[in-house]
Order: C-alpha cells, then sequence, then structure tokens
C-alpha cells in the first residue's frame, strides 16, 4: 500500500461540472479515471441540466481524475484536511 505524504491533507475537495448527465453516472465515470476512492456528495441533482456539485475523495491526487480539457475535464480541485 501507498504511504501518504505527511501533511498532505487526506480529503481532495472539487467541484463536479455536469451537464445532461446524473450524479451517479457522473461520478462512476470518476472513479474508472484511476482512484479507487469512493466520492463523497450530498445529494442528487437534475439529470437534465447544467449543475455543479462540491464533492470529496480519500487521499486521492487531483492527477488522477482531472481529464483532457477538450473533454470537459475540469480543474477546480483543492485539497481539504476535513472531513
Amino acid at each position: 500500500k501507498k504511504s501518504w505524504p505527511e501533511g498532505r491533507p487526506d480529503f481532495l475537495r472539487f467541484v463536479l461540472y455536469k451537464e445532461n448527465i446524473d450524479t451517479t453516472t457522473a461520478t462512476k465515470e470518476l472513479s474508472r479515471k484511476g482512484s479507487k476512492a469512493r466520492i463523497g456528495y450530498a445529494g442528487m441533482k437534475d439529470k437534465r441540466g447544467i449543475t455543479t456539485q462540491f464533492c470529496t475523495m480519500y487521499r486521492t491526487e487531483p492527477q488522477q481524475i482531472i481529464g483532457d480539457r477538450r473533454s470537459g475535464g475540469g480543474g477546480n480541485t483543492k485539497h481539504n484536511g476535513s472531513a
């Protein structure tokens, strides 16, 4: 098991931007990008809208989930030490 650097916050906090996709499907797609961490979020957002939602992942590097910007992958991530 890979050790986590001391002093680095345990939680990565980011904003999930979605267009015409439900929260469950969007988070499953993020999980496929390489991190095994569960994604935390509060509530479901409209499938047929353009929405943003705060999410967290435990001990995940931003590079593990950031996609190609041309395909809509985003970069609004921040490490957060709180749960």
